[in-house]
């Protein structure tokens, strides 16, 4: 009879897989060096990563609790570890894992090294020149695309492509991305589009693991792209992803979509361009066209004035100006003539007169001599001489008079200084005295003499008392001391002669 065999379910034979790796020693405290790539860290805390060698890969993990004490630097791709922790399965999908307790660095990855050798050398050669790199077509109407035909980074291109500026037409060479062979086939592709008169070409892919993209780090790719006629767009994984033909391309786009967003202007934009620009080149030529009408407007005036007919009337005007003015010459001659002989005639009237004239001013002189004889200059100069000296007389007899008024003057500014220092001393001297008397009075002031310590004894009508003769046994007498009045009864009295 044949003997059943077990059946058992996945998860028992993961269970009892996990439970064979718990139970070895070695793999329970194991140290594994390896390159580290496809290094994530989770929302969560937790770094998931894989270490590599020549042959083979192993997924690595490593929870957020372990992290503080056992990393001790930012782990990143490329970086060659040693990683100290256990070996077991995942038991949900089976995956052998290394959960790792500390990491350590074990110097750096030789693809890592590699790159860094690569774009220094490139650098120097002055492949990454900024003067070198081709400025991008503002209004494309051909793009290349180089990258696979079947990836998210294709289809993001063309739909963002698309929805910007449908009439872009765009063309795809297929190539492929990642893999053995993977270089000369994106070489082929930009090479290909380069000679196919493209406005811009597009080379990338979308996000992978280091070795997925390390096909871009080639240094033929790299040459490729220096010397292409073409402006070239690189647009490799995701933003963080650097590779070497992101420092040699014109541009350099994060992800696929970035590149298709540069490329490709927005249809809309274009438009709202093209109107704007339409309405200022309509307001130029509005500008313009009233420019040239004034210019024609004065080139016809300076036609119309230097036409032969207008020269023509101008001069006849001039002519008739000048024959007019030699008619009027004519007959300003004869009115000359006329006025001549008015003229002579007026002449030997004023002849005559003037010679009656003048014999009547000699007669007249005649008469005025007589009188200068007796009211000559000499006559009026002794007047002068005498009234001067009445005048002079007067301003010594004032000025005498001036010389008592300020000497009385100053007497009185002397006196008035006197009499205020004598005023000044008297009154200090009442001030003084004043104040003497007022402090005696003080001193004798019943008031401070109480708060000194003294009392006043008065009768009940206030009366005050100064002798035990003024009182009987019986009497209210009050008693005023510094803080208050005390009523008492007088229950017995003795004279006594104060010394």
């Amino acid at each position: 009879m044949e003997k059943t065999q077990n059946v058992y379910t996945v998860s028992q034979v993961n269970s009892y897989i996990k439970g064979k790796f718990a139970c070895d020693a070695l793999l329970n405290n194991i140290c594994v060096k390896g390159e580290v790539i496809s290094c994530k860290y989770h929302n969560s805390g937790h770094i998931y990563f894989t270490i590599q060698d020549t042959v083979s890969q192993l997924s690595v993990v490593m929870f957020k609790g372990n992290t503080f004490r056992g990393l001790k630097f930012k782990l990143e791709n490329g970086q060659q570890v040693v990683v100290n922790g256990k070996v077991n399965i995942y038991e949900k999908d089976g995956k052998l894992q290394l959960y790792a307790v500390e990491i350590k660095k074990f110097g750096n990855g030789d693809l890592y090294e590699k790159y860094l050798a690569l774009k220094e050398g490139l650098e120097k050669e002055g492949l990454f020149s900024q003067a070198h790199k081709k400025n991008i077509p503002l209004y494309p109407k051909k793009i290349g695309i180089v990258t696979a035909k079947d990836g998210a980074a294709i289809e993001d291109i063309i739909n963002i492509a698309t929805r910007r500026n449908p009439y872009i037409q765009l063309y795809l060479r297929p190539v492929q991305v990642q893999g053995n062979g993977a270089e000369k086939s994106i070489v082929q592709g930009l090479r290909y589009l380069d000679d196919k008169g493209m406005d811009v070409i597009i080379v990338g892919r979308g996000g992978g693991a280091q070795e997925d993209l390390w096909c871009f780090n080639d240094e033929t790719l790299a040459r490729t792209v220096y010397a292409m006629k073409t402006p070239v767009i690189s647009a490799v994984g995701h933003e963080v992803d650097f590779t070497i033909i992101d420092f040699v391309a014109d541009l350099r786009a994060p992800t696929p979509s970035a590149a298709a967003e540069l490329a490709c202007p927005e249809i809309s934009k274009i438009d709202e361009d093209l109107f704007r620009y339409g309405d200022i080149l309509r307001k130029l030529m509005n500008e313009e066209i009233k420019r040239c009408q004034e210019r024609i407007e004065g080139y016809a005036i300076q036609l119309n004035y230097l036409s032969p007919k207008t020269k023509i009337a101008m001069k006849k005007g001039i002519l008739a100006e000048k024959l007019q003015r030699l008619k009027n010459a004519a007959a300003l001659d004869s009115r000359i003539k006329s006025m001549r002989a008015a003229l002579e005639t007026k002449e030997t009237v004023l002849r005559n007169g003037m010679k009656t004239a003048l014999d009547s001013s000699r007669e007249k002189v005649r008469a005025y001599a007589v009188k200068m004889t007796y009211l000559g200059p000499r006559s009026k100069i002794d007047m002068l001489k005498k009234t001067l000296a009445e005048k002079e007389q007067r301003l010594k007899h004032a000025a005498s008079i001036g010389a008592r008024i300020n000497g009385v003057r100053s007497t009185l500014i002397s006196k008035e200084a006197a009499l205020k220092t004598v005023m000044d001393k008297k009154l200090s001297d009442r001030i003084n005295t004043l104040k003497l008397l007022a402090a005696g009075l003080d001193s004798k002031s019943p008031a401070k003499r109480i708060m000194a310590g003294y009392a006043y004894v008065d009768k009940s009508d206030g009366e005050g008392i100064s002798s035990v003769d003024e009182i009987s046994k019986g009497d209210n007498i009050g008693i005023t001391i510094k803080d208050g009045t005390i009523s008492a009864v007088v229950i017995d009295k003795k004279k006594k002669k104060i010394q």
